[in-house]
């Protein structure tokens, strides 16, 4: 950080939060089991690279262009349609607040996630927390 009589500039409030953001957003694709590129995917569900790019499926666009899909998603059809059906159901946009939503801790799910809650078959109560997350004082 860069610092001028205690206090940081805005350019250095800046970049600091975007070096955070980074940082972040590579944790938490971590944590979604790693990135997989259009080809794998196209691989692991035995379908052309047109069909992986027309699907529904959670893509994310890493800072350098690059569009990736977390792994998790494909764990099982299960889970593929659970996905979908939460980011029908959720009340934010874009796919890096989705995948946000679906690693956070909420107390609407005892403190699991929602992919946990996916795990453990608790589909319902992850959609009902899907159509409350964003509104004023949820999660």
């Amino acid at each position: 950080m860069h610092r001028t009589n205690d206090y940081m500039s805005d350019a250095d409030v800046i970049r600091d939060a975007l070096e955070r953001g980074v940082k972040r957003k590579a944790a938490l694709l971590r944590e979604a089991g790693g990135p997989l590129s259009a080809g794998e995917v196209a691989s692991l569900l035995g379908i052309s690279l047109e069909e992986v790019k027309a699907r529904p499926l959670l893509a994310v666009l890493l800072d350098n262009g690059e569009c990736v899909w977390p792994a998790f998603q494909f764990e099982s059809h299960a889970m593929l349609s659970a996905v979908e059906k939460v980011r029908a159901a959720v009340n934010v946009e874009g796919a890096w607040a989705h995948l946000t939503f679906l690693f956070l801790h909420l107390q609407e799910l005892a403190g699991r996630t929602p992919v946990q809650a996916i795990r453990e078959g608790s589909l319902d109560a992850v959609l009902l927390a899907a159509r409350h997350y964003g509104d004023h004082g949820a999660s």
